[in-house]
This record gives structure tokens, C-alpha cells and sequence, in this order.
């Protein structure tokens, strides 16, 4: 009667066992690792939901200038300043002004003389519309220069931000106080 196991026994079941050890290892590793993506993106794509909302919700609190209260400009103007990183509105009836903007990977908010970073490592892009009536479905895209800045009736803010190599974007798209009023329950 034998008693004990050989040696080539104990070998081969230290080598079984080293191989689902390493493969449970690897499963292990492979689950942390998509976690990990999973979470990035996801913190990626809140961020740039907050940066969307946030400029979003001043722009369309934005108060249309009212010259004879010191804005010195056009009435009922809006946007002070449009391109397709940067955006400068009235704050104040009175003249105050701020601006989001990005710039070197970075976005921006200037706003009473002082300018602050708003997010890292994040990116602002800006299109804006023009309409000749209340409705959505008379927007038209269209650059504005500083003649027509009182043309733009809503602007589309795409937020994107970039987060240990993961990235996330978000869309608002802003009706400003500013464009055609609606005439009639039809509009």
C-alpha cells in the first residue's frame, strides 16, 4: 500500500494550479481594468455635462444691453463677442460683460476683470444661429462678426473634456433673450 503522492504528482498539480491561479489573475486584472475605463469616461462625461450646463444657464440668464443704463451698446444686444472658442454676453442690463472661452487646453471664465480656469484639460466649441422667427425650425448657423452680433438668437455649446486619456463631451443648445418674439400660439 503507498502512502503520499510521487513527486512528478505534486509537480503536475503545482503546475495546474499555478496556471488557474494565473488565469483568475488575469479575469482579475481585466475586470479592474474596464472599472477603471468605466468610471473614467463617466467622470469625463459629467464634467462635461457640468461645464455645458453651467455656461448654458448664463447665457440664457444673459440680459440684453439697455443703453440708456450704461451698456453704451445696441439695444437689446446680447452677445458682445462670438467665435467659435469664445463667448462674451451682457451679464447686466447695466454693461457688465463675461466671457467663456478656451485656450491652451484649458476653459476659461472672465467676468468682472477677473479670469479663472473653469475645468482642465477641457475644450469649449461654439456654433451660432440666426432666425427671422420664433420658431426652432427657422434657425439658420450661421459666423458672426461684430456687425452682426445682434443676429444671434441661440448658440450651441459643445463641452468636451478629456480625463486620463478618456474623453466626454455634452451639447446644450441656448435660446438667447434677444430673438424674434413669438407672435401668435401658432409660432
Amino acid at each position: 500500500m503507498r502512502r503520499g503522492a510521487t513527486l512528478l504528482e505534486v509537480l503536475v498539480v503545482a503546475v495546474l494550479g499555478s496556471v488557474i491561479m494565473g488565469g483568475l489573475l488575469q479575469a482579475v486584472i481585466g475586470l479592474w481594468n474596464s472599472y477603471g475605463f468605466t468610471t473614467g469616461v463617466a467622470a469625463a462625461q459629467r464634467d462635461a455635462t457640468e461645464i455645458a450646463s453651467q455656461i448654458a444657464a448664463e447665457v440664457r440668464k444673459a440680459a440684453p444691453c439697455v443703453p440708456k443704463s450704461g451698456c453704451g451698446g445696441t439695444r437689446g444686444l446680447v452677445v458682445t463677442f462670438a467665435s467659435s472658442t469664445r463667448i462674451g454676453f451682457y451679464s447686466t442690463p447695466s454693461g457688465s460683460t463675461t466671457q467663456y472661452f478656451s485656450q491652451n487646453g484649458n476653459v476659461y471664465r472672465e467676468s468682472g476683470g477677473l479670469t479663472n480656469v473653469m475645468e482642465e484639460n477641457a475644450g469649449i466649441s461654439l456654433q451660432y444661429y440666426q432666425s427671422s422667427s420664433y420658431n426652432v425650425d427657422g434657425l439658420a448657423t450661421f459666423t458672426p462678426t461684430a456687425q452682426s452680433y445682434a443676429n444671434v438668437v441661440a448658440v450651441q455649446i459643445t463641452a468636451t473634456v478629456t480625463r486620463n486619456g478618456v474623453t466626454g463631451s455634452d451639447t446644450a443648445l441656448v435660446r438667447l433673450r434677444n430673438g424674434p418674439i413669438k407672435l401668435s400660439a401658432s409660432e
